[in-house]
This record gives C-alpha cells, sequence and structure tokens, in this order.
C-alpha cells in the first residue's frame, strides 16, 4: 500500500513559526497562542546548582539553574525550542510547558519574555507584558469541580510513557504506544487478541514523541502500514486519540484519517479516555477530548 500525503488545512508548529516570522499575519499569530496550553519547550541548561536527573519532573528553586538567553531590540528573552530532537539543545535541557515557562520569567524581572525556534531558524516571542492576557483568551479554564457520588468509580485513561495494552472493565482495549517502543511487538499481541476471540474494541493513543520518534527511525510508513491492516480487518479499531500537541502533526494525522481513523484530541490533565461505574454495575464510557474536525 501506498501512502500519499494529503494537503493540509491545518499547518504544523514549525510552519506556522515560520509563516509568523515570514508575514506575520493575524490570524497565524491567533492560532499559534491557542496551540500554547498543550505546547512543550525545550532549553539547553548552561548551568545548574542541582543534580538534574533525566526523564524526571522535577521543582528547581530560584536561581539555581541558568537557562540562555537573547537580546532583541534592548528587550531579554528566555530562549526555547520547540522540537526535543533539536540538535540546538546539546546533551542537557530541560522540558517545560509554555504555562510553566510563563511562571518561572514571572519570578524574575531579569527577563522581558519567551522566544521558541522552531526546526530551522524562525522563531516566535512572547512579552510578559501579554502572558495574563494568553492565559485568559487561550489556556484551558479550571474544570467546576464535582462530586463522585456514592459508589460511584471514575476511571480516567491517560498517556504513559511505556507501551502498554490494557483492557478496561468495559470491554475496551487501550493501546498506548508510550513515548517511543517496538511496534512491531505491539501489532503482534493485537494479532493475538484478535485471532483468539472476535476482533476487539481498541483504542488507540499515539503521542508526540512517538510520532517523532518514527520520524527519526524512518519507521512512518511501515508503522501505518501495520495499522492499516489492524483498522481494515477490524472496525472496532478506528479510534485514536492525539494527546496534546501530537493533534498538530499535520502530515501524520492526516495520513491516520485518509486510513479512515476517527481522531480526537485529548482533554483536561491530558484524559484520553473515561469509565464511569455505577452502583448497580453498569459501566457509562466516553471520550476525554473532542473529535477532530
Amino acid at each position: 500500500m501506498q501512502f500519499f500525503k494529503p494537503k493540509s488545512s491545518i499547518k504544523d508548529t514549525n510552519q506556522l513559526i515560520f509563516d509568523i516570522a515570514e508575514y506575520n499575519r493575524d490570524r497565524d499569530r491567533k492560532e499559534i497562542c491557542r496551540r500554547l496550553s498543550s505546547l512543550n519547550l525545550y532549553s539547553p541548561v548552561v548551568s545548574s546548582k542541582v543534580e538534574m536527573k533525566p526523564g524526571e519532573k522535577d521543582t528547581i528553586p530560584e536561581g539555581m539553574i541558568e537557562l540562555p538567553s537573547v537580546t532583541l531590540q534592548s528587550l531579554k528573552f528566555v530562549l526555547f525550542f520547540i522540537n526535543k530532537n533539536d540538535r540546538r539543545l546539546g546533551e542537557r535541557f530541560i522540558m517545560v510547558s509554555v504555562a510553566e515557562a510563563f511562571d518561572m520569567i514571572e519570578k524574575t524581572n531579569d527577563f522581558q519574555g519567551l522566544l521558541f525556534y522552531n526546526d530551522q531558524e524562525s522563531y516566535f516571542g512572547i512579552l510578559r507584558q501579554d502572558f495574563n492576557r494568553i492565559r485568559r483568551d487561550f489556556f484551558p479554564k479550571d474544570p467546576e469541580k464535582f462530586m463522585v457520588p456514592p459508589g460511584h468509580k471514575i476511571v480516567m485513561v491517560v498517556p504513559v510513557k511505556q507501551a502498554t495494552i490494557q483492557a478496561l472493565e468495559s470491554g475496551i482495549y487501550i493501546v498506548d504506544f508510550g513515548q517511543y517502543c517496538n511496534s512491531d511487538k505491539v501489532f503482534a499481541e493485537i494479532d493475538q487478541l484478535n485471532e483468539s476471540s472476535k476482533p476487539v474494541s481498541i483504542l488507540w493513543i499515539i503521542q508526540y514523541d512517538f510520532i517523532a520518534y518514527l520520524e527519526s527511525t524512518g519507521g512512518i510508513s511501515s508503522f501505518l502500514a501495520k495499522l492499516s491492516k489492524v483498522i481494515s480487518s477490524n472496525p472496532h479499531s478506528r479510534t485514536m486519540v492525539l494527546p496534546k500537541n501530537a493533534i498538530f502533526q499535520a502530515s501524520f494525522r492526516d495520513s491516520l484519517i485518509q486510513l479512515g481513523a476517527h481522531i480526537f484530541s485529548s482533554g483536561y490533565n491530558d484524559s484520553c479516555f473515561v469509565e464511569v461505574h455505577k452502583p448497580d454495575g453498569s459501566i457509562t464510557v466516553g471520550m476525554g477530548g473532542k473529535p477532530f474536525s
């Protein structure tokens, strides 16, 4: 099977940053602001006074870590990149959300904003005076608090680091490829499940880091071919969640749609799927995020 790259109506974030730098269109600036709440930023560590363990999330006290900065028009910006595999990051770097970067910059008077590069030489900058407006207009609002009724149980499925195949009590199988994995082994297990009984209902979770891993290893075409084989033989395996900024990987996302997949984003707290277990033994299920259209 041959896969063709369809023309996408939504630009990936690298292209979007390039277009802003080149054309400065208002619609592009609004679009990147809409993506900020799900965008991860990466910055090289110039120096650190604390031990940093790879892959671990930590809260670093103010003044204990130094990140690079750039000066534009007499304004000093903290420097970030949007791609984890960018060679400019070097061997030691940190990952923060945009919200965390805002908070970090606001704790010091040394910087007037942040700036992040795409995978080339284009960049987008945000002044600290605009942080609150972006939070108000583009970041998700905290959901209303609710009480779980007595006797009810809530099961929320979120992305995980390691590849997993999880059978939920509702009968749905969650297949999460994690941040990187040998997808051949995952597909082999799915084939065994489908052969051992009637085809099972599958919800796939495909994360940004896994997509980047496939791209770096040249495995996109092979992965899509194996996925196509599964969903063409099992009509109950077409639902897929591209959590957080994975939804903006336009070429990959559109290839999935071309296969007949039903694409969803993740919801609040990265929820991909939810089960509500009621006292009478019944289970209500739902998606964590919205369908992509």
